[in-house]
């Protein structure tokens, strides 16, 4: 079963950090965060660097329900995890109570969510669908059989059409200076795929973007 099929609540969250505190805190979010949190009864959905703002950390974390949330929270927060890595996590941070709950939009909410998604096979279909149906997302990879992502990031920036449109990565490509170089001030995100932890965040964000168009 897919892991996303089971969460009701979602949490968004944003921690404000110490000037270089990202490069500190990511290696060790990974390495000893994820699958703790896991054991605990969450789902760590994914993270992403905002490109724009160096000294943010923001991820995503799911709950099957709030009873679960609450047993889950209280599990991690006295784990030999996070009571060992703890301080090294927290000395990193300047706030990190910036957190939203959210919900996926049902049939029976009153947001439309039918055709919300459209999957390209390539990156010139993604920039062709792109063009027609001006979506309110676009979840692209980087690694695409014809066009790269670069490529589609390029071609949708030169227009004034697509220029607008939110553009989130979703990669599992090891990105070097020249390749965020490329993609800062270009993108609203970067999700790193091996954080992901077999979750489809597409069922996520769906729910997102149906609100995102009834504002």
């Amino acid at each position: 079963m897919n892991p996303a099929a089971t969460l009701s609540v979602v949490e968004l969250r944003r921690y404000a950090l110490h000037p270089g505190g990202r490069d500190v805190l990511i290696p060790l979010f990974e390495r000893e965060f994820i699958e703790s949190q896991e054991r605990c009864g969450m789902v760590p959905i994914g993270h992403y660097r905002d490109l724009d703002d160096p000294n943010s950390f923001v991820w995503f974390r799911g709950f099957a329900d709030m009873e679960t949330r609450r047993r889950a929270l209280e599990a991690f927060y006295t784990s030999p995890s996070w009571m060992d890595h703890r301080d090294a996590a927290n000395a990193t941070m300047i706030d990190s109570d910036n957190v939203l709950l959210l919900r996926p939009a049902r049939p029976e909410s009153g947001f439309e969510t039918d055709g919300l998604f459209r999957r390209a096979g390539g990156g010139r279909e993604g920039i062709a669908l792109a063009r027609s149906q001006m979506p309110n997302l676009i979840l692209l990879d980087l690694m695409m059989p014809d066009l790269t992502g670069f490529d589609v990031v390029e071609a949708l920036r030169a227009e004034e059409a697509t220029r607008s449109i939110p553009i989130m990565v979703l990669t599992a490509k090891e990105l070097t200076e020249h390749d965020k170089k490329a993609l800062n001030g270009q993108v609203a995100a970067i999700f790193q795929r091996n954080s992901v932890a077999g979750t489809d965040l597409i069922a996520w964000l769906r729910g997102i973007v149906a609100q995102r168009q009834n504002l």
